[in-house]
């Protein structure tokens, strides 16, 4: 199930206290797991029920670049679902949930530390995002503990060495896809 709300049909009573977030963007991320968690049924088709009608320019189609009002929504967002489902009685859905939450503050701290040069800005967020990343440590080595929360917590510098080589590869192999198969 995709986390965005457009495509879903909801009961209005599951909106009773819980609005989307104002002044962010990407508040899909916050809203569809807390409402999906106040559902008591919930249904799925297999056939259009629903038509959505894009509008080119907005900000879930324009493509936009890395900024910094993106990126700390991206955390503002997850932080607030991992609030919400921190003390829940399904031990899968707190740690996944804490697993995306510490996903978006290394995504926003290397999206950052590619930009710090640029504005004062983007330095501050860029320290911001490290003290939120050091003062979770323990926590996020507990519970999720992946590869590249270890290469950071050794080095914050090899992280983003090896974060920009990933994308890179990634990059390259879609453009080898794309040449070879015409296909995006």
């Amino acid at each position: 199930m995709s986390i965005m709300v457009w495509n879903k049909v909801y009961k209005r009573s599951l909106f009773d206290n819980l609005r989307f977030a104002e002044g962010y963007i990407h508040e899909d991320v916050q809203i569809t797991p807390m409402l999906l968690n106040r559902a008591n049924r919930i249904v799925a088709f297999n056939h259009l029920v629903y038509n959505y009608n894009i509008h080119l320019g907005e900000a879930s189609t324009s493509g936009m670049k890395a900024n910094v009002l993106k990126t700390d929504s991206s955390v503002v967002m997850t932080r607030s679902v991992y609030e919400y489902f921190k003390e829940s009685k399904y031990d899968r859905i707190s740690t996944h949930v804490a697993g995306q939450y510490f996903n978006a503050l290394l995504n926003a701290y290397y999206i950052s530390s590619c930009n710090y040069k640029r504005s004062a800005e983007w330095r501050n967020k860029m320290l911001e995002y490290k003290t939120a990343i050091l003062r979770q440590k323990n926590i996020i080595k507990a519970v999720y503990p992946a590869t590249p929360y270890r290469v950071y917590f050794i080095s914050p510098l090899l992280f983003r060495i090896l974060k920009k080589s990933t994308i890179g590869f990634k990059q390259l192999k879609y453009k080898i896809h794309r040449s070879i198969t015409g296909k995006n």
